[in-house]
């Protein structure tokens, strides 16, 4: 099984801004994630890294999951030393 397709969705309404994202893979399964930006102006450029990340994300074992986060935090510099909020996760620091 691999990643086939990725969308990623901005949503407003309710005063509420999140971008959320659908993940489907080549045999037909698909799954919903929350980028976690829902206030504020921020969900432009979330959506924005998002769409950067995705391109990292086609041909993937979606199972991988540790895997892909790792590489996915590894390619940012706001997760590592720029301390922002991006992929933090569950991840320590």
């Amino acid at each position: 099984m691999k990643i086939s397709n990725v969308r990623i969705y901005r949503v407003e309404g309710g005063g509420l801004r999140p971008v959320i994202i659908e993940i489907e893979t080549d045999e037909g399964i698909s799954g919903f994630g929350e980028a976690g930006v829902a206030y504020g102006y921020g969900a432009p450029a979330v959506a924005g890294m998002l769409e950067d990340m995705a391109l990292r994300l086609s041909g993937r074992n979606p199972l991988e999951i540790r895997r892909i986060w790792q590489d996915l935090y590894d390619q940012s510099f706001w997760a590592k030393g720029g301390r922002g909020d991006i992929l933090c996760g569950n991840q320590r620091h």
